[in-house]
């Protein structure tokens, strides 16, 4: 898939033009932002998938789909009911309508009261925590981050301090059609959480997954953190991610996990214990999905076999993507490919 970084002002997340009408809101690891977001312009209206972790991460990204699709915002959609995705709901105009699956409404009002307590009281260790790092730090652009956490943890403990649940309940699926383009809306059940909920492009093949879809995780991932279950439902979790994959998105899996993807990373990552390599973001962000035409991802959709596989993209990305037309040097880079 061929994207577009798009020019945009903001210390906490990147907009990427995944296709027209269709934009990813990444979050900068250099800063204190989480979690990732989207917005489509389906032509008439604008819709927002997710809210970010940090309150002005969220406020860029409204800006961002303000600038960028000239509308106000028409609804918020909730992939799931964790607090890095929904914590910048009540930075939404009541007016606007905020959607989730029955799940993710559940849960508002049966586990996230305790969760926000939580955070209230972790609040005033990280406000003091905060403070020392702003007498240290000379970066101008952190010492902005700090400052705004400190208004972030400052409001969080304040008494009429909310979080806004959603006010519309998807049961099972509904497309949202627009002048220009239309997006499909799944509650795909209980998988990472309650009633995840996916947003799905079939003609662009894009899928916004929430948390559903990491790519080369390791697998201790799905017995969570802290005591928090992370994977509500494994076998689910594994169905929904089959099902979706299957749908072209296949061909993104196969890409990850080939010997390019490999190399890449063992030339510009680090090793982790046990020798294993690092795949965080700040690692791979400029490894590029290949602009395959529709021929080639049928090509590609066939294979099955790991040689196969590795071949056909490593000749794709030496001719088409990499250019390295010298024959000596595709000698060297297949035989550090095939050892």
């Amino acid at each position: 898939m061929k994207f577009e970084k798009i020019e945009f002002d903001s210390l906490y997340i990147n907009i990427f033009k995944l296709d027209e009408g269709i934009y990813a809101a990444i979050f900068n690891q250099d800063m204190g932002a989480s979690s990732n977001a989207g917005f489509f312009d389906l032509g008439n209206i604008t819709i927002i998938f997710d809210t970010l972790m940090d309150p002005f991460a969220t406020e860029d990204m409204i800006k961002a789909s303000k600038a960028i699709t000239n509308k106000e915002p028409f609804l918020l959609i909730n992939s799931h009911w964790h607090l890095d995705h929904i914590l910048g709901n009540r930075l939404f105009p009541k007016p606007m309508p905020i959607m989730s699956s029955q799940g993710t409404f559940d849960q508002f009002k049966n586990n996230l009261p305790e969760r926000l307590n939580a955070f209230k009281e972790r609040a005033q260790e990280e406000f003091k925590r905060t403070e020392e790092f702003l007498k240290e730090e000379k970066d101008p652009k952190k010492i902005i981050e700090y400052k705004n956490d400190l208004i972030t943890y400052t409001k969080v403990q304040e008494p009429n301090f909310y979080l806004r649940p959603p006010e519309l309940i998807l049961s099972n699926s509904i497309k949202i059609s627009g002048t220009k383009r239309s997006v499909e809306i799944i509650n795909v059940g209980n998988a990472h959480s309650y009633d995840d909920t996916i947003a799905y492009f079939p003609e662009e093949r894009i899928c916004f997954m929430g948390d559903l879809l990491f790519t080369n995780l390791d697998p201790e991932w799905a017995n969570g953190i802290g005591g928090i279950q992370w994977t509500v439902d494994p076998v689910n979790f594994k169905k929904v991610l089959e099902t979706y994959l299957e749908r072209n998105i296949k061909v993104l899996q196969k890409i990850l996990n080939s010997v390019v993807m490999h190399y890449y990373v063992s030339k510009t990552s680090v090793a982790i214990e046990g020798g294993y390599p690092c795949y965080q973001k700040n690692f791979i962000e400029k490894f590029t999905i290949p602009d395959f035409n529709d021929d080639e991802v049928a090509t590609l959709s066939k294979l099955d076999k790991a040689q196969d596989i590795n071949e056909y993209v490593t000749i794709w990305q030496v001719f088409s993507s990499i250019q390295i037309l010298v024959k000596f040097d595709l000698i060297i880079l297949k035989h550090d490919l095939y050892p």
